[in-house]
């Protein structure tokens, strides 16, 4: 064989190599941007239960007079879910889908946005059960 068959050979070898190293199935990129947005996802839908729940603990809070004893725990409830609202509009405003053609820096940027929504939805669960336990009351 001649010098172009074997240089020919080795080439298409080498892609065939390459190409049966590349993963078939979604990059790490993907899979930690489709974690994040269901994450993010899960937490909107507790969110919209917390809202809901706020709604009936500031009109109880209305109704109360301000020698109350229950006044100060609704109102750090109620304080709590505020933040927790406002942390996730926050968090939202602020993500930006990572540019995938750099795949180090998206997938730091993206383990960091999954670990805040992560946060935000335990903040968002715990401020959801605070309102359940003092509706409970």
């Amino acid at each position: 064989m001649d010098k172009n068959v074997w240089i020919g050979l080795l080439t298409a070898a080498l892609c065939l190599a390459f190409v049966l190293t590349q993963s078939a199935g979604p990059s790490t990129v993907d899979t930690l941007e489709k974690e994040t947005m269901q994450i993010h996802d899960e937490a909107m839908k507790e969110m919209a239960d917390m809202k809901r729940l706020g709604r009936v603990l500031k009109e109880e809070f209305k109704m109360l007079d301000s020698t109350s004893l229950r006044k100060e725990p609704l109102r750090q409830t109620l304080a709590q879910m505020q933040a927790a609202e406002d942390e996730m509009y926050a968090w939202m405003q602020q993500y930006r889908a990572p540019d995938k053609k750099d795949a180090k820096a998206a997938q730091a940027y993206l383990e960091d946005q999954k670990q805040k929504i992560e946060k935000n939805q335990q903040n968002l669960h715990a401020a959801l059960e605070a309102g359940k336990e003092l509706q409970g009351q």
